[in-house]
């Protein structure tokens, strides 16, 4: 550290002005340069300059004393040592008297009286012989010349205080100080310097004169703004005081004193090295920075936490402290090492520091740590660059408009949505581009963000496209006026034209299907296809089924019907098909009541999620009115048979009535007898045969679909036709045998069958063939695009006629309703049309071959039989083998023969029997015997009270009464409602004795 103030040695003064003064000096004057000191340690000195009064007191020339290569100054032979006036590092100009000492030039030796002082870096001697001191003060007093060379203000004083002589330098300080000019020598000190007003002074100056020692201290003038050393010199005669001016030197220890709390006060790291590089100082901040205390690093370079990694930073700092004669402050960003491993970017800066004589002593280094700096740096630069690319590769438009309105930046993105080029927009005012209906708002917008900063608003236009045409923007703006790297706000916009079309669209597209389904006539609902529960119904199916829309959503659509095993199974085949399927079930309204729906189901996406929606059409009228024109058309064929019915029926009258006059009035033997009754028989067989064809065929039955032998049917069907159609009609039928069964209903089947026959008929005339065929074909041979259901198999019937064909005009119109090509009373025109539905009713179809004059041919083709139905078990047991019982039956019959009948067969078999021939007798034999009578047989058509009122009173008195009811027809809506008041089972007329007593062993045994 003291090499810091080391300053350049000063130059001996041989020929200086001050040594020129001395030469005509009363006294001897000599300068002193030490030189070294000896072995025994006495001091030698060189001397530089001896002037002619020296030469007279010691009789030693100037020339033989300045060649002696050294001189020594003793007094009482004890070296005198001037070594004190160096000490204190020029603080001192100090005074030293040597009476009676002795001056050593080689092998010379002289004596000399006087005082010597430091002058610079010599010793000046003054020397005197002892009868000239007197004229020696008088010197000083008279030679200005000498003392002012002095930068002290010198004050001689006598023992009393008084002033022997004044420095010019020192009169006029106290011309400055106290207003005093002129001769002061002979005043009293203490007059001049006030005593009280300096009582520090008075302490030095007396302890000095006191102890006879030298003493100092320093004092400071508010006149003068100076700092002065004060130093007491005693001497022979008095004290000798200097005023050494120390202002600069006390600056300059309170600049240190401020640098030097600066530096150990700085939050920077500062270090300094010697000229080598070595470390000599390190400041607190260091040690906190680094984590390197003072013993750690002092004596080493720095590049100790240098990192090899910062390799162009290490060299340039070694280059520096290398470079001994730059003069340049060295400034680098590095990377150094702490000791705990870590790492710090540091800004480096090295500052070299030269002694006055320009050589390189010191370098001071600061370190500053700027981590947190360069990582806000970097963070910002990533920022910037993430910023740059968002805003370069943005898909939404960027727009800078400063204060006036002006773009000032637009983004690349504004080309591709705008049509405008980026340079296009920029230094127009933002308004030209805004539809004028919008530009207030737009105006209200930016207004309101300017007064309100990093505050963001949304705003809605329409902006001018390069094209011309009107785009619709939407956006957000944002005012950062504030911000000195932006001043601007800042508009993002994006193209919503195509997105508020598709929205408007959309909503229309929404209204329009809102309108539609609520609007609809049929019943909608929506449902989750895993759990069958409503999502949601319009209007309609609320109004259908009398649930209101609360009431519809969150039940599950079983609750509507009892088929839920058809329902799952054409839910099932929707999801695996994905297309729209149709199909026809009954359902339930809110009170009860039965609907025949026509549900036309499909799968579509709502709320996100696949449901089904199905629209569902109340046909039950129109099934009613089609089972009308069904049964109108029955009955047209019917009438067409008539004539065939009639006279089959007056041959099986004339049978019976010829057989029976016979057995009347003549005698005849007893296997004449038996032939004739059984020929009575077959013959009432055959009617009732016929009977019960005519009334399957016209009667209203409900559809019940069972497993179906056509063949069966077909067989039944020409031995009616073979009875009624003229003998003229040739039938040629050919069976498959082991023809698989139909799910079908037998009735309809039979209607299907007898319309065309009875059309065929038609065509033929008096005379043809009518050819009715049946077989087993595969579903990939079938020549028919109409195989939609898919079946692998289909039974096929074909019916076929030589008749007079059709024209393709009439074939393209045959299955229209009404349509008919017979003339006025030849018919409804309802025939084919009710084929066609009954066929596609059971997933059928129909295919027609016809030429005019080569007669016409109708395929019908039914699916296979997938599921089985168990036939109705029927006995071939004969009357003998039929059990009887002991129980008690009440028999309910208005016709007297068929009563006397029943009556006879069941007591034949053990039964109990009482009989009644109308209602209300029935009622009055149950209320009677209710408890004794164990089944009731009654007829439907009975006089006073019929059957079916019967049966439901008899349920009012005893709801567990055992019935059957019996009839030539039973309408099914009536034998629905006799099954719900306790009839147990149902008999067709005529009675026939085997299958009474079956069916009533069997209620008997329930």
């Amino acid at each position: 550290m003291s090499r810091l103030h080391s300053k350049p040695p000063k130059k001996t003064l041989p020929a200086s002005p001050e040594s020129a003064s001395f030469a005509d000096a009363p006294v001897g004057i000599a300068l002193l340069q030490r030189i070294r000191q000896t072995t025994s340690g006495s001091p030698q000195y060189r001397v530089t300059y001896w002037n002619e009064k020296s030469a007279s007191i010691t009789g030693v020339s100037a020339t033989t004393i300045m060649r002696a290569r050294r001189v020594t100054i003793s007094a009482d032979d004890t070296p005198l040592d001037f070594s004190a006036l160096f000490r204190g590092k020029r603080k001192g100009a100090q005074i030293v008297e040597f009476p009676n000492a002795t001056m050593h030039v080689g092998k010379k030796a002289f004596c000399i009286h006087g005082l010597a002082w430091r002058h610079a870096d010599n010793i000046t001697l003054m020397l005197v012989s002892p009868d000239e001191i007197e004229r020696s003060t008088a010197y000083f007093r008279t030679s200005s010349e000498f003392l002012d060379q002095l930068t002290d203000s010198v004050y001689f004083l006598d023992n009393h205080w008084n002033v022997l002589f004044a420095s010019p330098r020192a009169i006029r300080y106290l011309h400055i100080a106290k207003g005093r000019s002129g001769n002061i020598v002979g005043e009293n000190f203490w007059t001049l310097i006030p005593r009280k007003e300096n009582p520090h002074l008075y302490e030095t100056l007396r302890e000095a004169k006191q102890h006879h020692t030298h003493t100092l201290c320093e004092e400071y003038s508010e006149v003068l703004n100076s700092w002065f050393e004060v130093h007491a010199h005693p001497f022979s005669h008095g004290l000798v005081v200097y005023y050494r001016d120390i202002t600069r030197r006390k600056l300059a220890e309170a600049a240190f004193l401020k640098l030097s709390n600066a530096v150990e006060q700085s939050a920077d790291a500062i270090f300094i090295t010697n000229s080598r590089g070595y470390i000599e100082y390190i400041n607190p901040a260091f040690e906190t920075i680094t984590g390197f205390s003072r013993s750690e690093a002092l004596s080493r370079t720095p590049h100790f936490m240098k990192l090899d990694i910062d390799e162009p930073a290490r060299e340039r700092s070694l280059r520096f402290y290398s470079a001994d004669q730059t003069r340049e402050i060295f400034s680098a960003t590095t990377l150094n090492r702490r000791k705990d491993g870590s790492t710090f970017s540091a800004e480096e800066i090295i500052a070299p520091v030269y002694d006055s004589h320009g050589a390189l002593t010191h370098f001071v280094t600061t370190l500053r740590d700027i981590s947190d700096r360069i990582q806000a740096e970097q963070s910002l630069r990533r920022s910037e660059e993430r910023f740059r690319s968002l805003v370069e590769n943005s898909s939404d438009g960027i727009a800078l408009i400063d204060r006036n309105n002006i773009i000032t930046y637009a983004g690349p993105s504004t080309e591709r949505i705008t049509g405008y080029g980026p340079d296009e927009c920029l230094n127009r005012r933002y308004i030209e581009f805004i539809h004028p209906a919008d530009r207030r708002t737009i105006s209200q917008v930016l207004r309101t963000v300017c007064a309100h900063p990093r505050t963001p608003m949304s705003f809605r236009c329409r902006f001018l496209h390069k094209n011309g045409s009107w785009m619709k923007i939407e956006g957000t703006a944002n005012s950062l006026l504030t911000e000195p790297s932006i001043g601007a706000t800042v508009v993002n916009y994006r193209d919503i034209t195509e997105r508020e079309n598709i929205a408007d669209a959309l909503s229309r597209s929404e209204s329009e299907y809102r309108n539609l389904f609520e609007g609809a006539n049929d019943a909608i609902i929506i449902l989750e296809p895993e759990t069958e529960i409503i999502l949601k119904t319009n209007s309609r199916a609320c109004e259908l089924y009398g649930f209101t829309q609360d009431e519809f959503v969150g039940k599950s659509l079983k609750s509507l019907t009892k088929d839920i095993g058809r329902g799952e199974e054409q839910i099932r085949l929707l999801l695996k098909e994905k297309s729209a399927r149709n199909f026809e079930t009954i359902h339930f309204r809110k009170d009860g009541k039965p609907m025949q729906m026509l549900v036309n189901s499909s799968v579509v996406e709502y709320g996100g999620s696949y449901v089904i929606m199905s629209i569902l059409r109340d046909i039950t009228e129109m099934r009613h009115l089609e089972a009308q024109l069904r049964q109108a058309q029955k009955m047209e064929s019917i009438g067409t048979l008539a004539g065939g019915i009639a006279h089959d029926f007056n041959n099986i009258l004339g049978i019976v009535l010829g057989y029976a006059s016979m057995l009347q009035r003549q005698r005849v033997t007893p296997e004449r007898t038996a032939d004739a009754l059984d020929s009575i028989t077959k013959a009432a067989q055959r009617g009732a045969s016929m009977v019960r064809q005519i009334l399957t065929f016209a009667r209203k039955e409900e559809v019940l679909l069972e497993s179906l032998d056509v063949n069966d049917v077909i067989n039944d069907l020409v031995k009616l036709l073979s009875e009624t159609f003229p003998k003229t009609i040739v039938f040629d039928v050919r069976l498959a045998n082991q023809l698989p069964s139909i799910v079908a209903d037998p009735n309809q089947i039979h209607q299907v069958l007898m319309n065309l026959c009875v059309n065929a008929k038609d065509a033929m005339g008096s005379q043809g063939k009518l050819s009715i065929e049946t077989g087993l074909v595969h579903g990939t041979h079938i020549r028919s695009n109409q195989t939609a259901n898919g079946a692998s198999e289909y039974v096929h019937i074909l019916v076929a006629d030589s008749g007079s064909g059709m024209n393709e005009e009439i074939k393209s119109r045959m299955f229209e309703p009404f349509f008919t090509t017979k003339g006025r009373g030849g018919g409804t025109g309802l025939g084919l049309s009710v084929v066609y539905g009954i066929v596609n009713s059971h997933r059928g179809f129909i295919e027609v071959e016809s030429e005019l004059g080569q007669g016409t041919t109708f395929h019908l083709y039914f699916p296979v039989q997938m599921r089985r139905f168990e036939p109705t078990a029927t006995s071939a047991a004969t009357l003998a083998e039929i059990p009887g019982g002991t129980e008690t039956l009440l028999v309910v019959e208005d016709e007297e023969m068929l009563l006397s009948l029943l009556k006879g067969v069941l007591e034949s078999k053990g039964y109990k029997v009482l009989t009644c021939g109308n209602g209300d007798a029935a009622l009055e034999v149950f209320r009677a015997k209710r408890n004794s009578i164990d089944l009731i047989v009654t007829d439907v058509g009975l006089p006073k009270l019929n059957g079916w009122e019967v049966c439901r009173k008899i349920n009012e008195i005893k709801p567990d009464a055992k019935m059957i009811v019996a009839s030539g027809y039973l309408d099914p809506q009536v034998k629905s409602e006799l099954r719900n008041s306790s009839a147990r089972e149902f008999i067709h007329k005529p009675y026939l004795p085997e299958d009474v007593l079956l069916r009533i062993r069997k209620v008997l045994d329930e």
